[in-house]
């Protein structure tokens, strides 16, 4: 993989998985009170399937940038003090590259909220810069498994799977991300990319 292809991936990563900070959406739990650390109030998943209905098929950039921070912001909300209060120090940890620790919230999150599909896509993000590649993709997928349409995931899976020289399975991973997210630039651009590089074997 040449030296500006890299420095590319490093920044779509930062683009895929790293989406928006939490900042302003941690903390808010709303109305919805404590259910326990292992009972966490999932978001409303009718009207996210409605938002992403309206953001495959919007053709308009500004409408889509709304869209996208909308559905982010309803992807973050975990209904629980507790894990908005483990995100934002697992964020913390990240922005000071202390991954190992981390690392550790991350774990705890999954451990107390295994239906939060936002836990697994922040872990996946952590494995994937400790270069634990292997279960960073099983957390991509349990992402997945929760959130088929996630469009952070799908991306963040086509760069793994460039970690592991599956050029062709990366670029179906970004055409799906697209399919959702027509307007996923970084997404667009891996896309355009892997198309020339596998010409001609069979995509």
């Amino acid at each position: 993989m040449g030296l500006v292809f890299s420095k590319f991936l490093t920044a779509a990563l930062l683009c895929a998985l790293l989406f928006a900070p939490f900042d302003h959406a941690l903390g808010q739990s709303g109305d919805t009170g404590e259910k326990g650390d292992e009972e966490t109030v999932r978001a409303d998943s009718d009207a996210i399937n409605s938002l992403l209905n309206r953001l495959q098929e919007t053709d308009d950039a500004d409408t889509a940038s709304f869209l996208e921070e909308t559905i982010l912001r309803a992807w973050r909300e975990s209904g629980s003090d507790t894990i908005n209060l483990l995100m934002t120090r697992t964020v913390e940890a990240m922005r000071r590259d202390d991954l190992p620790l981390a690392l550790d919230f991350s774990n705890a999150i999954v451990d107390l909220a295994p239906d939060y599909a936002e836990g697994w896509n922040k872990r996946a993000t952590i494995l994937y810069l400790l270069r634990d590649y292997q279960h960073s993709i099983q957390d991509v997928e349990r992402t997945l498994e929760l959130e088929p349409r996630h469009f952070g995931a799908l991306s963040g899976l086509g760069l793994i799977l460039l970690e592991f020289g599956n050029k062709q399975g990366a670029l179906r991973a970004f055409r799906r991300a697209l399919e959702v997210h027509p307007f996923l630039e970084n997404a667009r651009q891996s896309a355009n990319r892997l198309e020339l590089e596998v010409e001609g074997q069979g995509i």
